[in-house]
């Protein structure tokens, strides 16, 4: 038995002893569960962390105001052990609770109001429900703007996580004004060398990217490498990760020298600290795979679309959009090989996951629709290119105006396949 598992045995000896005492719904049970709960949580027994919680919970329910700020604490504290272990409907449930509490027993310049809006954002962003993550993320900024000084730290952690749900929105100008506010505060509390302000860079960079303004992409990308490579050690999977941005960046730039050489630092990192099947390989062999398909050495785009997709297979789910993804990308990699079998294959696996995720018009969809087109006249298969091409348009008839790009290149597909 080790010495944590010493320490702890004789704690859990100490509170039987006080439940036989007092019981075990007795006021001062709950603060010796309490000191169970944090010396599980040092220990890492999440298990133990989650009972003890609830125990101390089911004291306080029995002999508090149901507005005590006190139970709002320990529904905040159950949310968070919830949300570590993974288990995001429940850590939900009780940051709604707590939030329920701390509006009734609170002002709207509390902090610890804020603390707890910011709290539900993050379970919500986690969920995948940003409209819900960006309404309490808004609520805790207001609250945090009229109580702090202007340049405080959590201010600039509060415009960060503002800006990166309206990045995920889809609302960029939005999230460059937030990440501006979190960039313009950190430059000036912080080291110039600190590796938040890297990573502030790094998010700034991507905003930019996704804009299309790529020469700031690549100077903000740039700032935060420079950061990262005299602070973190050379193996850093943080500095893995700002390689893989900036060489998205010359890709985009069309620069595909650079990509190739950064998407291989990149990965060079990621291969000796991360596990063989982690995602985030995953991803790198996917961007390596494109790089290499557009320098048009097929072979190589080939084995490494082959690596994410085993890795993607054994650790996301069937209908994962970065399954679709690589299965689109290999479909694509397989035409350029002149293998149209394979090609038709995997694209079709493609379509199948993103009308189970997307919906029926999402312009990805669309996209793989004109691809399968494609394939179909390739193969001379004109009756089903038809069908394809028909169903793009239609999508992109319903998602963008006449004359927009996308829905301009269907139509000449189109035209093309029905002169055959």
């Amino acid at each position: 038995m080790d010495k944590n598992q010493k320490i702890l045995t004789a704690a859990l000896k100490e509170v039987a002893e006080l439940e036989q005492q007092f019981g075990e719904n007795h006021p001062k049970m709950a603060i010796a569960y309490a000191n169970l709960v944090e010396m599980n949580q040092k220990m890492g027994f999440l298990d133990g962390v989650l009972t003890y919680q609830h125990k101390v919970i089911t004291i306080w329910e029995q002999i508090l105001d149901k507005n005590d700020p006190s139970l709002a604490v320990s529904y905040n504290n159950l949310s968070n052990i919830y949300y570590s272990m993974g288990r995001f409907p429940e850590a939900l449930e009780y940051a709604l609770k707590d939030v329920a509490i701390s509006e009734q027993a609170l002002n709207d310049k509390r902090l610890n109001l804020a603390t707890s809006y910011a709290n539900l954002s993050i379970v919500y962003q986690t969920m995948g429900q940003f409209p819900e993550a960006l309404e309490y993320s808004l609520k805790g900024i207001a609250i945090s703007e009229k109580t702090l000084n202007k340049y405080h730290p959590v201010l600039a952690i509060s415009y960060s996580d503002i800006s990166s749900i309206y990045q995920s929105m889809g609302q960029l100008p939005e999230a460059l004004e937030y990440a501006l506010k979190n960039i313009a505060i950190r430059e000036k509390v912080l080291d110039p060398n600190h590796s938040d302000l890297a990573v502030s860079y790094n998010d700034l960079s991507s905003i930019y990217q996704a804009m299309g303004q790529l020469p700031e992409a690549l100077a903000y990308q740039q700032k935060g490498i420079g950061i990262f490579e005299k602070v973190l050690a050379p193996n850093h999977p943080n500095l893995a990760t700002s390689y893989n941005n900036l060489s998205s960046i010359y890709y985009a730039m069309g620069q595909l020298h650079q990509a190739l050489a950064y998407q291989q630092k990149g990965i060079g990192i990621f291969e000796k600290v991360l596990a063989p099947n982690h995602p985030n390989l995953a991803a790198s062999y996917n961007n390596l795979s494109c790089i290499y398909q557009d320098m048009e050495q097929l072979p190589e785009a080939l084995a490494y679309q082959q690596k994410a997709i085993a890795i993607r297979e054994k650790v996301l789910a069937p209908n994962h959009p970065n399954l679709a993804a690589s299965y689109n990308n290999l479909s694509c990699i397989y035409q350029d090989m002149e293998q149209l079998p394979e090609a038709l294959a995997y694209q079709q696996k493609a379509i199948a996951i993103e009308k189970q995720t997307l919906g029926e018009n999402h312009p990805n969809l669309a996209n793989s629709y004109i691809n399968i087109a494609y394939l179909c006249y390739d193969m001379k298969d004109i009756t089903q290119a038809k069908d394809y091409i028909a169903r793009a348009i239609a999508i992109l008839q319903h998602c963008f105006p006449d004359g927009h790009a996308n829905l301009r290149a269907a139509l000449r597909l189109q035209k093309k396949i029905s002169k055959t």
